[in-house]
């Protein structure tokens, strides 16, 4: 049976560059929720307080769980090794992972202080997705009306192993020390880092 690690975060924290980086290096199955998504016209549609209508891409319901769900348990049960799964939602997942990461937009290892810094997460996750969907219009109400308080309604049931932050102070950590702080602790929790 596969050993499963969840790598998650909320949007524009770096899960997929991250996860890619760590897949490819040590030749991981990789499953990215990004790769589930419902065609765009069944996605759900939101109002915002402006009276502008978006989809929602930042919700389970916009996935096809029963897909990635199947796909998950088939290689866990049949393909083996480690599987990293990437994605922003544990919500009717069927399958608990041995190792569940968390990335972080707060300067705290505590998932009590993420949910106390609701106003640096908006501006920080504002700022990250401004660099990968800039043409959005309205995306920071986008961002305060339901991305964030779906992301901060999840912390309490996400049973995280580990919280990385992804900064210290109002500085971002370097991507080569975050993957060598993940891959510690994978080593740590697995005793080694491949089957091979």
């Amino acid at each position: 049976m596969g050993f499963m690690i969840f790598i998650s975060g909320p949007s524009g924290v770096g899960k997929s560059t991250i996860s890619k980086l760590i897949a490819d290096k040590h030749s991981y199955v990789l499953f990215k929720q990004d790769d589930y998504f419902i065609p765009n016209d069944q996605k759900p549609r939101v109002v915002l307080s402006d009276g502008s209508e978006a989809r929602n891409w930042d919700t389970y319901r916009s996935l096809d769980m029963e897909r990635f769900n199947e796909d998950i348990l088939r290689a866990r049960f049949y393909i083996g090794g480690i599987i990293l799964v990437e994605g922003f939602s544990l919500e009717i997942m069927k399958v608990v992972p041995d190792i569940h990461i968390h990335l972080s937009y707060v300067d705290s290892e505590r998932v009590e202080d993420i949910a106390l810094n609701n106003v640096l997460i908006a501006k920080r996750m504002i700022e990250s997705r401004k660099l990968s969907k800039p043409n959005i219009k309205n995306d920071h109400l986008m961002v305060r009306e339901i991305v964030l308080p779906h992301y901060l309604d999840s912390l309490p049931y996400s049973r995280f192993t580990y919280v990385i932050p992804t900064y210290i102070g109002d500085d971002r950590i370097p991507l080569d020390q975050l993957l060598n702080r993940i891959e510690r602790l994978i080593f740590q929790t697995k005793g080694y880092l491949n089957f091979t």
